[in-house]
């Protein structure tokens, strides 16, 4: 092996490691992003998310006191709102869970961590489901109910929950379904009415064929029907990676923030294009007394510190009356960027200037030029400014958070800040939405990086 091919290699598995070494932080995002709660409080860090549970007679199993029996979850109680959104806990409701199908299905009315709970046993039989049923007299008349919450207790097997509500007039089923995904004490909330906006959590239900249900007797009763499906493992292991990612696409207006963003971003890329290739095409093609002395106070601007300019700029945008608008995010574009114009002019230098005379002679002027000649020899730069603009105006989050206080106009960037709270966090859906965000900008840059290479090298070089 020659000393040449030696340095390649050596210089080559360098490189792989330090590749290596600095995609942790994104593999740690990605892989955190299909972790459950208590996958990540733990010591020592599990990189690998866990699978659910499988066992050869069912995926699923519990240990309840210290005996391991029939796979089950239990049936708590249930809370009714009304449009006041004043709640009513049903007296006694958990002592009137009943097991409704299968017909030989057993139950036991249990108590764990001193709570009341109908232990109802996994007994699939040949339907898949099994169907718990409880009536109850309505605390408020039925056509003021707003939700019902069901409480329970469940493992982490994600099978479907849902339920059928019924009254002696109208009857209801859910829209959505709840998975059993948590270990812990939950209530499952759905609504008859449209969830409002901080409602994130709320399942939908809708109106159903009447049904037949027995009613007791009383215009107030009501019954509740809890059926649950069983999942197969694979679509267990589907549900329990992208948990989070469905939880998190519902917490906050994901939707309406991406376009957001995406609409910032091009705004703030089509000004930049526009406006530092004409300062640049001034500086570089134009002959005008003191063009040098004004592009060294150009690139002057470039050190000073953003904090020193930041309050004397929201003060002007806010006098201008555009604070909680996209003025002050895609306006300042228009004025160009100390270092793209920098780029973009050391670029234009290395055109030759008989492509220009050409030009002139053929009764172009100094738009049509900058138009017709310069732009179409600049387009690797103008890549390079384009991919640069996009990570920061995609990325930016200080600026949003300064000059918007609306979700309506708030982007992706500062969306994100809705998960956490004053005491916590919701760090699983937040990796799961910081994933989603990050997605663009590695395609981009993978996808785009010739440009952006090419639009960097070539700059300063004569031709």
């Amino acid at each position: 092996m020659s000393r040449g091919s030696g340095r390649r290699i050596i210089t080559h598995a360098v490189l792989v490691a330090g590749g290596a070494v600095f995609s942790l932080p994104f593999f740690w995002l990605i892989t955190t992003s299909f972790k459950a709660d208590k996958e990540m409080f733990v010591l020592p860090p599990q990189w690998i998310p866990e699978l659910p549970q499988r066992v050869v007679e069912s995926p699923y199993e519990r240990t309840w006191r210290d005996e391991t029996s029939t796979q089950f979850f239990g049936l708590g109680a249930i809370t009714v709102q009304d449009l006041s959104l004043s709640d009513y806990p049903v007296p006694g409701s958990t002592e009137q869970w009943r097991i409704v199908e299968p017909a030989n299905h057993t139950a036991a009315l249990d108590s764990f961590e001193s709570r009341a709970i109908l232990r109802v046993p996994y007994d699939w039989g040949e339907t898949g489901r099994v169907v718990a049923e409880m009536s109850f007299a309505s605390p408020v008349p039925p056509e003021d109910l707003r939700r019902i919450e069901v409480t329970y207790k469940s493992d982490r097997s994600f099978h479907r929950m849902r339920v059928h509500v019924a009254s002696a007039a109208e009857s209801w089923e859910s829209a959505e379904s709840s998975w059993l995904s948590t270990e812990t004490w939950k209530s499952a909330p759905w609504q008859f009415t449209e969830p409002r906006e901080e409602e994130r959590s709320a399942l939908r239900l809708r109106r159903s064929e009447p049904s037949d249900v027995a009613l007791s007797h009383g215009e107030n009763n009501m019954v509740v029907r809890v059926e649950l499906v069983r999942t197969p493992w694979p679509v267990a292991v589907y549900r329990k990676y992208l948990e989070n990612y469905y939880e998190a696409l519902s917490y906050i207006p994901f939707g309406r923030f991406m376009l957001n963003t995406v609409a910032i971003t091009a705004l703030n890329i089509a000004f930049q294009l526009l406006s530092c290739s004409l300062i640049a095409y001034g500086f570089s093609r134009i002959r005008w007394p003191g063009r040098n002395a004004v592009f060294g106070l150009l690139l002057a601007t470039m050190m000073i510190p953003g904090q020193v300019v930041m309050i004397p700029q929201f003060l002007i945008w806010k006098n201008l009356g555009l604070y909680n608008t996209w003025g002050p995010l895609v306006l300042p574009a228009l004025f160009g960027a100390g270092f793209y114009i920098f780029l973009l002019r050391q670029f234009m230098l290395a055109i030759p200037r008989d492509l220009e005379d050409a030009a002139k002679i053929d009764g172009a002027g100094y738009f049509g030029t900058w138009r017709m000649v310069i732009l179409p020899l600049i387009k690797p730069s103008l890549a390079a400014i384009a991919i640069f603009q996009f990570m920061g105006s995609w990325n930016d989050f200080f600026n949003p958070l300064l000059y918007i206080n609306t979700k309506e106009l708030m982007p992706i960037s500062l969306g994100l800040y809705m998960f956490k709270s004053a005491h916590s966090a919701e760090f699983g859906m937040l990796m799961a939405a910081s994933t989603v965000m990050v997605v663009p900008v590695v395609l981009l840059f993978f996808f785009a990086q010739r440009y952006f290479i090419q639009g960097v090298t070539l700059t300063g070089l004569k031709g």
